[in-house]
């Protein structure tokens, strides 16, 4: 086991530099957030993030240990194969995304000043902030895209998208409120919420894999409803796992939880009679 300790501005450069110093695949490596970045009081007082990466030399050996699950002596020789056939399944879960596409709502009729209020409405913003931040405002479908750029659009992440999302619901809300067309607001600087994504989708492959060692559940920190979203899809094709989430907004959990034999020996008799 190699473990080096990585620090960044945020956690994504952290992950980033722990994953070129160990030079390997990143689903191959664990992640463990140590400490999350401070901003301080204007700039004093700022703490970079910290995180500590784990590389298994002898990760390859852990899928041999998963063979042996496929053997279920209670089961008669159908059963064992049925759950190749939920993982085959998985991919159904695909569609399920493509109905809350709003981006691919070709049926959706676009305001006629939708596209021009965000922009007005985001140019003044800044304006009145004081900030060099330029604004490019594009629509498909339902979603409406703000992505902003120049010398200070990073200071407007916040810690883990806090202050960009705080801004993308104000302009929400100030667009529901003038326009009224249904379009949904989509505010992102510096590609920051595709790298979001990433870096949640590989934390999520790393703890499932600790999990499925461990046969027992892991939970993480308190994250947003699409954050979790995310986890949860990131998850839908490791058959022995399940997610689920515990607790109130704002400190509502995300469970990963190893899913024991029995588990999924139902789910596949499910499974397998919903097919015939």
């Amino acid at each position: 086991m190699k473990e080096i300790i990585a620090t960044g501005k945020t956690v994504d450069e952290a992950i980033e530099k722990a994953v070129a110093e160990l030079a390997v695949d990143r689903d191959l490596i664990e992640f463990e957030i140590l400490n999350a970045p401070t901003s301080g009081f204007l700039g004093i007082g700022a703490k970079p993030a910290r995180i500590l990466a784990r590389y298994d030399v002898k990760k390859p050996e852990d899928k041999k240990e998963e063979a042996p699950k496929k053997e279920v002596r209670v089961q008669k020789p159908k059963a064992e194969k049925k759950p190749v056939k939920e993982v085959a399944s998985e991919p159904k879960a695909e569609p399920k995304k493509a109905t809350v596409n709003y981006e691919e709502d070709t049926d959706f009729v676009p305001s006629e000043n939708g596209v021009q209020f965000v922009s007005d409405y985001v140019k003044q913003l800044f304006e009145l902030m004081e900030m060099n931040v330029t604004a490019e405002v594009t629509q498909k479908g339902r979603i409406i895209s703000v992505n902003l750029t120049g010398d200070e659009a990073g200071n407007i992440i916040g810690k883990h998208g806090d202050t960009l999302d705080a801004i993308q619901h104000m302009l929400q809300l100030a667009f529901n409120k003038k326009v009224k067309g249904g379009e949904k607001i989509r505010l992102d600087t510096e590609d920051y919420r595709q790298k979001r994504e990433k870096t949640l989708t590989g934390l999520a492959k790393s703890i499932a894999n600790r999990v499925i060692k461990s046969r027992g559940k892991y939970e993480l920190e308190p994250m947003k409803a699409y954050e979790r979203r995310i986890i949860h899809s990131a998850l839908q094709s490791y058959p022995m796992i399940t997610t689920y989430s515990v607790g109130v907004e704002p400190q509502r959990r995300l469970i990963v939880a190893f899913k024991h034999r029995n588990q999924q020996n139902q789910e596949a008799v499910a499974e397998a009679a919903s097919e015939e």
